[in-house]
């Protein structure tokens, strides 16, 4: 690729694009041009022009108009990599948007009903985990709260490796094995 080609990607598309295409793969619209138009116009702030408000039948999809007017503490961020950077993989990526196409919810906490016994002797062991212990008393009983006490037997399988990972576990007593399974690739 030319020089001047990498150089306007980077400093004016990367900014643009990658937040956009974060939200088209996370969002999954069926209609993308159009998600994609509101996104823009959402994001960067963009109006109707006059024209366009005041005669809206003059509107072809082909020739939409529109004024740009842009918020300094909305504008994109671009922070340039080091050349050496530019290959790692990401160590996370992290996102949620709300609008007019994902309304926010208040939000309700899954209550799983459990004696007091129960909720002590979880409670206890959240307590001394560095993930949950700085959470203040309301914050923690809504993690109890969501807790489901699973029992299981010896050589049972908690979790297999390569297994999605949509759950927690905390071990009340006894003790697990974990194993990792490494391909050898031979020459």
């Amino acid at each position: 690729m030319e020089e001047g080609n990498q150089n306007y990607i980077d400093t004016k598309l990367k900014s643009i694009i990658e937040p956009m295409l974060t939200q088209l793969i996370i969002k999954r619209p069926e209609d993308v041009p159009s998600f994609m138009l509101e996104w823009v116009k959402k994001t960067y702030n963009y109006q109707d022009s006059e024209e366009e408000k005041s005669d809206p039948q003059s509107n072809s999809s082909d020739d939409v108009m529109y004024e740009c007017k842009e918020k300094e503490e909305e504008a994109p961020i671009s922070i340039p990599l080091k050349s050496r950077d530019r290959f790692k993989p990401r160590q996370s990526v992290s996102a949620e948007v709300y609008g007019a196409w994902n309304k926010k919810e208040s939000f309700k906490p899954k209550i799983i009903p459990k004696t007091e016994e129960q909720k002590a002797r979880i409670e206890e062991k959240l307590k001394i985990s560095f993930i949950f212990n700085s959470l203040d008393e309301n914050e923690l009983t809504i993690v109890v709260d969501a807790m489901e006490e699973k029992k299981f037997m010896k050589d049972d399988v908690v979790i297999k490796q390569g297994d999605e990972g949509e759950e927690l576990y905390v071990v009340d007593s006894g003790t697990l094995s974990c194993y990792r399974k490494f391909v050898s690739f031979s020459p």
